[in-house]
């Protein structure tokens, strides 16, 4: 556990490192330096001269196409790792993660009704709300119906999250089929090929406050989980930890931070939004161990630069 913070400060400056390089690469290249440049314009008003050659192209290019698409890839793929580190913890199977257990597809679901019914084109706000309500609904339709005599057992939990998400699939598949409206249709079936096109400050705030606060949050249960992943939940429960309370606000947490990438970013299944949730986690073990304080941390500054937008 001494190596931990260690690896903290070598994967925040990797994270870094890696947003200046996904700004700088694209269709213009823009050198380093003049990123630098525009950051410190924006932050203080000081614009090296010698650094910023062309300030209002440059400006335009990395402030309001590319930094706002790498910042929100970067939370996003933070929110995944996040999430299946914390499911995984709870469930003690190395496959969990939110499109297994059906969180994404309640995602997915009310985000394709918002945009099916308009709600997306006159209210921006109304994407991430109704993505959190469909993550929401599903979640907490899994835990009633893996609920039985006041106990819920995590194999029930994770078997009921799969059938609840190829329900939630087939709603979407049956909205898209009876669409009548060829540009929604349409704008939905881009939506959902995936991707950062279009996306700016106003998506990246609308995207970091549940991840910030679901993750903080999520982070106070670390060594409940802890306990849960390594004595299991007879083992948790005989220790003192309120099992029925921890699975409640862990899954409803977990649809918090897990909901926005669904509504700013998605993805459909095959891709790597899941295989970064599932993934992360083990290939961060190697480094830090399995203790789930540090792992959730890690897991966080750990996102893969496969989520970003290729340019």
């Amino acid at each position: 556990m001494r190596r931990a913070p260690v690896i903290h400060v070598v994967l925040i400056t990797v994270l870094l490192g890696s947003v200046l390089i996904a700004t700088a690469v694209g269709s213009v290249s823009i050198p380093i330096p003049s990123i630098v440049a525009v950051l410190l314009g924006k932050a203080i008003g000081v614009v090296p001269v010698n650094w910023l050659p062309d300030q209002t192209a440059y400006e335009a290019i990395v402030w309001y196409l590319r930094l706002p698409r790498v910042i929100l890839a970067a939370l996003v793929g933070g929110a995944l790792a996040l999430a299946g580190a914390v499911l995984q913890g709870l469930f003690r199977n190395p496959m969990a993660d939110p499109g297994i257990i059906g969180i994404s597809s309640g995602g997915a679901l009310g985000a394709v009704i918002a945009v099916m019914s308009g709600l997306a084109a006159s209210a921006l706000w109304s994407l991430p709300v109704l993505a959190f309500v469909g993550a929401a609904g599903t979640t907490w339709t899994i835990y009633i119906l893996s609920t039985q005599a006041g106990r819920t057992p995590l194999a029930t939990l994770l078997l009921s999250g799969l059938a609840v998400s190829a329900f939630a699939t087939a709603l979407t598949s049956l909205l898209l089929t009876l669409a009548q409206d060829i540009f929604a249709f349409r704008e939905v079936l881009f939506w959902l090929l995936g991707g950062l096109d279009g996306r700016g400050w106003s998506h990246v705030g609308l995207a970091s406050w549940p991840i910030l606060v679901g993750g903080m949050f999520l982070l106070l249960f670390a060594d409940e989980l802890n306990i849960v992943a390594a004595t299991g939940e007879a083992g948790a429960s005989g220790v003192g930890v309120e099992m029925q309370q921890t699975k409640r606000r862990v899954l409803m947490l977990t649809a918090l931070i897990s909901a926005p990438w669904r509504a700013v970013f998605c993805l459909p299944a095959s891709t790597t939004a899941y295989s970064d949730g599932g993934c992360v986690n083990h290939v961060r073990s190697y480094d830090v161990g399995s203790r789930e304080p540090v792992q959730q941390r890690t897991d966080v500054v750990g996102w893969d630069q496969s989520d970003r937008e290729d340019r």
